[in-house]
C-alpha cells in the first residue's frame, strides 16, 4: 500500500475517534446540611448517576455533599470535558435551592447565609452552570434541578422569595424543575424525592424523547402529589434525542437525530405531536463541488465533482 494511503487511513481513524459523539454527565447530591438536613438528595444523585451509566453515558461524575469549592471545581472539570463532539451534556442537582433578584442558586454545604444578599457569594448560580455548558458547543444541554426543598435558613424564609426563579433555555437546552418556579418541592418519605422517583421510573424507557420524558415525569409527579407539586420545564427547540434509545421497528423514531440530516430516498411525513416542530420536505438535487480549472491558485485537491443530495426533512421554523 502506498505511504500516502496509509497516512490517510491513519488520520481517518484519528478523526473517527475524535468526532465520536459523547454523553457526559455531572450529578450532585447535597443532603448533610448543618441547617436543614435533607434525607434524600444523596440517594437521588446516586440513583440517577447509576441509571445514566447503565444507559451508556461515556462519563458520569458524582459529587456527594459538595462544598462550594468542590462544586465549582466539578463544574469546571465538567466544562473541560465538553466540546462540539458532545452529544448530550447532562447536569443533575438535588438539594437546597433558593432565588435572589431573579436568579436561582444551588446551596452547597458549609455555607454561612445571614441574608439573601449572601447567595451570590456562598452559593452557585444555576444560570452560570448552564452558560458553561452552552459555551462548550455541546449539541444538547440538559439541566435537571430537583431543588427548592424547605429552606434551612431563616433569612431566606423571611425574604418571601420561595423556590427557584425561571431560567430561559437558549440554544438547544432543556431545564427541568422538580416544581414550578416560586414553589417548593417535597423531599419524600421513602428513599427518593417524588420527582427523582418518577425520573428513575421513566429514564430507562425506550422511545421517549427528552421533551416526552420530562413531560411524563411532570404528569406523574403532579398526579402522585394530588396537584400539590407540579414540575415545570423550560425548553428551546430540541432534536429528537432518546436517552434510552428507540426501538428499531419504529423508523420514524430514530435514536438520535444526527448532526447532518440523514439522506433518505423517499421522505415519509413524520408523525408530529403538539409539542414537536412542524417538518417540511426538502427536495434533493445535484451540484458541482470544488473549483474550476480556470481558477487562479487552484489546489490539486479542489477538482470539481458532482455531489447528489437526496430528499430529507427539516424543521419548518
Amino acid at each position: 500500500m502506498r505511504p500516502y494511503l496509509l497516512l490517510c487511513l491513519f488520520f481517518f481513524s484519528l478523526s473517527s475517534s475524535a468526532f465520536a459523539q459523547k454523553r457526559i454527565a455531572l450529578v450532585i447530591g447535597n443532603s448533610d446540611y448543618a441547617q436543614g438536613y435533607l434525607k434524600n438528595p444523596l440517594n437521588d444523585a446516586k440513583d440517577i448517576a447509576g441509571i445514566l451509566e447503565d444507559l451508556g453515558f461515556d462519563d458520569v461524575t458524582l459529587i456527594e455533599d459538595g462544598s462550594r469549592k468542590s462544586m465549582l471545581k466539578a463544574v469546571q472539570r465538567f466544562r473541560a470535558k465538553l466540546s462540539s463532539n458532545t452529544e448530550i451534556a447532562f447536569f443533575f442537582y438535588a438539594g437546597h435551592g433558593a432565588q435572589f433578584e431573579g436568579d436561582s442558586y444551588l446551596l452547597p454545604l458549609k455555607t454561612s447565609i445571614a441574608s439573601t444578599a449572601d447567595l451570590p457569594i456562598e452559593a452557585l448560580r444555576a444560570k452560570d452552570i448552564l452558560t458553561q455548558m452552552r459555551s462548550s458547543g455541546s449539541r444538547v444541554n440538559v439541566m435537571v434541578l430537583d431543588a427548592c426543598r424547605n429552606l434551612p435558613y431563616p433569612a431566606l424564609k423571611r425574604s418571601g422569595e420561595r423556590g427557584l426563579a425561571r431560567i430561559d433555555a437558549i440554544g438547544r437546552a432543556l431545564i427541568a424543575y422538580s416544581t414550578s418556579p416560586g414553589n417548593t418541592a417535597a423531599d419524600g418519605s421513602g428513599r427518593n424525592s417524588p420527582y427523582t422517583l418518577a425520573l428513575k421510573k421513566l429514564l430507562p424507557q425506550k422511545n421517549l424523547t427528552l421533551t416526552q420524558l420530562f413531560n411524563d415525569v411532570g404528569v406523574m409527579v403532579d398526579d402522585s402529589s394530588g396537584g400539590k407539586q407540579t414540575p415545570w420545564v423550560s425548553s428551546s427547540p430540541m432534536p429528537r434525542v432518546y436517552l434510552a434509545g428507540a426501538n428499531k421497528q419504529k423508523p420514524e423514531e430514530n435514536v438520535v437525530t444526527p448532526l447532518i440530516p440523514a439522506i433518505i430516498d423517499t421522505p415519509v411525513t413524520p408523525p408530529r405531536k403538539p409539542y414537536e416542530p412542524e417538518m417540511v420536505s426538502i427536495r434533493g438535487g445535484t451540484f458541482m463541488m470544488g473549483s474550476p480549472s480556470s481558477e487562479k491558485n487552484r489546489e490539486t485537491d479542489e477538482k470539481q465533482h458532482q455531489v447528489r443530495v437526496k430528499d430529507f426533512w427539516i424543521g419548518k421554523t
